[in-house]
């Protein structure tokens, strides 16, 4: 799959990565359709995003269709979805500062 990778201010690629496993139960699997570039993208890129580090992979607004399900998913393969990007994780760089 392909990832839009900001390697350090004002430095961008294109990386080819490998398909993520197979969902675990509770997940899916999305195939990519579209991908929106928002303001944090634009700061990623400047340099001016106070709480990541780099490399950071770009692209948190997309939509997709679900192309795999796990276990205990109540949406069909063929879905059309939309993301929410804003979910917590607790463990990143801007969670341990209290900005999830």
């Amino acid at each position: 799959m392909k990832n839009m990778v900001c390697l350090s201010p004002g430095v961008l690629v294109l990386e080819t990565s490998p398909p993520p496993p197979p969902p675990t139960a509770g997940w899916v699997t999305l195939e990519v359709k579209a991908v929106g570039i928002c303001g944090t993208d634009y700061h990623i890129f400047e340099g001016k995003h106070p709480f990541l580090n780099y490399p950071r992979v770009m692209g948190h607004e997309l939509s997709g269709v679900v192309s795999a399900v796990g276990p205990g998913v109540k949406l069909a393969v063929g879905t059309r979805t939309i993301v929410n990007p804003y979910v917590s994780c607790g463990r990143c760089h801007a969670c341990k500062r209290g900005k999830p």
